[in-house]
């Protein structure tokens, strides 16, 4: 990941901000165009909405983790498989579908702001949520997940959302 993010902060004057205790950086170009760099990791939830316990994981235990399928798709920098594409849960499928799927059914439990995120990639890339993840929605609110979360995470989520076209 240091390679990748010191080539782009020196040859292109992007500014990098690494998040070490989750394995990511993002670098931010001029132009505001930003590119995530994530390695491998896995996820380990305490307790519903908690911050996971993140340590190194497969490209499959990845992506497995991530809150839905269209975010579940991923293009290795590795050498030897360059850009390869890993699309291990149906991303490209449910993208054509133009609909927003969980992973698993403890999704929302795990981390009850992916209940922001589903509304707010639906409505920005004008997606349905699939029936399963229609009906995991329902039952977190039912159980009440998000009065898990800090009023920090929900007001951050809820400005994302405020910021969004």
């Amino acid at each position: 990941m240091n390679g990748s993010n010191n080539y782009c902060q020196k040859t292109k004057d992007a500014s990098v901000q690494k998040f070490v205790s989750f394995g990511t950086a993002r670098v931010t170009f001029k132009d505001g165009f930003k590119l995530d760099f994530v390695c491998c990791r896995k996820e380990i939830y305490p307790k519903p909405a908690a911050l996971p316990v993140v340590s190194k994981a497969t490209i499959k235990e990845d992506l497995f983790r991530r809150d839905f399928t269209c975010n579940a798709l991923a293009l290795s920098l590795l050498p030897g498989e360059f850009f390869k594409v890993y699309d291990l849960y149906g991303a490209l499928k449910d993208i054509k579908n133009k609909q927003v799927s969980v992973l698993h059914s403890k999704s929302f439990e795990d981390d009850p702001t992916r209940l922001y995120r589903a509304l707010r990639f639906a409505a920005r890339l004008n997606f349905k949520l699939s029936k399963e993840t229609e009906n995991l929605f329902k039952t977190a609110l039912q159980k009440n997940y998000i009065s898990l979360l800090t009023p920090a995470r929900k007001t951050n989520e809820i400005i994302k959302f405020l910021e969004e076209n």
